[in-house]
Formats: structure tokens, C-alpha cells, sequence
């Protein structure tokens, strides 16, 4: 399996806010299916905890900013998302239903749907 090669797993690590789009990664990486609903891989499928650490903390050390970001922690920033529900819970099949119910940007809340 590649992913017993690599030392980290890396999600998408370009500057993207989109919150609904990395959800919809990581239900991709948990479930590999196509769009049709065709198994695509299905050897490589990360767990869900594996997929949400590859698209933060694995893409913080992609970057070479794992000091600043990827986990929360005094001193980083605090760029993180309020779900629906926790991805780590639900059914993996679900996990592209999850909602967005706040964003905050270094610690600033830019998206309330309260």
C-alpha cells in the first residue's frame, strides 16, 4: 500500500478557504469511489482520522509550516472549521453530507450560519 511509504500523508495543500471542498476530499480518500459510485483503489482508502490529518497536518509539513499550522495550539494559527457533525463518527459514507456551521481565519470568525 503507498501509504505505508510515506512518512506523511499529504492532502491538498494549495491556499484554498473552500471548507465544503476539502470535506468533499476527505470523503474521497475515505471512501475512493468515482463520481458513478465505481470503487476506485479501494486498497488505498485512508481511514477517516488518516484523511483529516493528511489535509491538515500533512499539508502544514508540505509546506514547511507545521510550526505555525495544522493542529491547533498557543502560537499557531487558528484556522479551523465547525462541522455538522464529527467526521470521525458518522458513517464515511456520509461524510461529503457534513455541513459547515462556522469557519474561523486566524482565529477571526469569517462564516456564521447562526
Amino acid at each position: 500500500m503507498l501509504l505505508d511509504r510515506l512518512p506523511h500523508q499529504v492532502g491538498p495543500f494549495e491556499q484554498r478557504r473552500d471548507v465544503v471542498g476539502r470535506r468533499c476530499g476527505i470523503h474521497d480518500l475515505v471512501n475512493q469511489v468515482t463520481a458513478s459510485g465505481r470503487p476506485l483503489g479501494p486498497e488505498e482508502a485512508l481511514t477517516p482520522e488518516q484523511a483529516l490529518r493528511a489535509y491538515t497536518e500533512g499539508s502544514a509539513y508540505a509546506v514547511h509550516e507545521e510550526h505555525l499550522k495544522g493542529t491547533l495550539g498557543r502560537g499557531r494559527l487558528a484556522d479551523f472549521a465547525v462541522l455538522s457533525d464529527d467526521l470521525l463518527a458518522v458513517d464515511p459514507a456520509t461524510i461529503r453530507d457534513i455541513t459547515v456551521i462556522a469557519t474561523a481565519v486566524s482565529g477571526r470568525l469569517v462564516h456564521d450560519v447562526r
